[in-house]
């Protein structure tokens, strides 16, 4: 995959995880496995309530369903590290 391939993957994947109910905003990371594996991480931060319980199940299958991706996506739920000014704190990321 080349760097804009993999940008633009990370951003459907944005998009799509924030088009669901229950979530607030999201962020996708593309990492390359010690295997070489392409994967990518999101980090999900919830609206003012808690996810369904049926969605944190189910929001990694959807979305590789919906996006036909092809590489493993890891689903982690909690708020997203932000700079004082609110713009994602990507260094801050734990996933």
């Amino acid at each position: 995959m080349t760097a804009t391939e993999i940008q633009i993957l990370v951003r459907r994947i944005e998009k799509f995880l924030v088009s669901q109910p229950g979530v607030g905003d999201a962020v996708v990371v593309h990492e390359v496995t010690p295997e070489g594996d392409n994967c990518f991480k999101a980090l999900v931060e919830p609206d003012n309530e808690p996810l369904p319980a049926g969605l944190r199940y189910n929001l990694a299958s959807s979305c590789q369903q919906v996006l036909s991706l092809s590489y493993p996506l890891f689903i982690k739920y909690g708020l997203i590290p932000r700079t004082p000014s609110g713009k994602v704190a990507r260094h801050l990321l734990a996933l």
